[in-house]
């Protein structure tokens, strides 16, 4: 049995399912360091619960940003099975 998420995972996951945005847009949203937010995102990405829905280019970054969403499996279980069998 793993261990309940904490509120700061909670809270990130909440705004994920919103809307997709980058790691930089949930630390100004969630008002916390860029570190956490980045490793909260990795650990979301591992469970399956988002994923990178796209890499944007950024004029700043020398590389694309990863942008996070709600993943497949997620929406899946929105809709719940029945409406699979349809």
């Amino acid at each position: 049995m793993s261990r309940p998420p904490d509120p700061k995972t909670t809270e990130a996951l909440a705004a994920l399912l919103e809307q997709p945005m980058t790691a930089r847009e949930l630390c100004l949203r969630l008002g916390l360091p860029e570190r956490t937010v980045k490793n909260i995102c990795h650990r979301l990405v591992t469970r399956g619960q988002v994923q990178v829905v796209r890499r944007q280019r950024i004029p700043q970054a020398r590389r694309p940003v990863a942008c996070y969403g709600k993943s497949v499996s997620s929406t899946i279980f929105d809709y719940g099975v029945s409406a699979l069998w349809r």
